[in-house]
């Protein structure tokens, strides 16, 4: 696969601040999305730059965020069902004996 097919095949480049040399201009970028390479900022920005652009193939949904806490609020909720069950039964046992 071609430089280019793959290039067209990103949805997305997310920059990333890293390392122990983080300038303000790094900073300044750290977690922004770029549509196209092009638009982000050249690497390195300055000597010793450790920032990166992470290539993203794939578009998350609107509302999967929403959806991933819904879900880990449901998790929680049935943890919660599931030691009070194991409470009642600890309780039923006691007053069976």
């Amino acid at each position: 696969m071609s430089n280019n097919e793959k290039e067209n095949k990103i949805k997305k480049w997310i920059y990333h601040a890293e390392g122990d040399n983080i300038c303000d201009k790094c900073m300044a970028h750290n977690g922004k999305e770029f549509k196209t390479l092009k638009e982000a900022p050249d690497l390195p920005i300055h000597p010793n730059c450790d920032c990166w652009l992470e290539p993203v193939d794939h578009e998350i949904c609107e509302n999967c965020e929403h959806d991933i806490a819904t879900l880990e609020d449901l998790g929680a909720a049935v943890m919660d069902m599931k030691n009070k069950i194991e409470q009642l039964k600890k309780e039923l046992e006691n007053l069976e004996v």
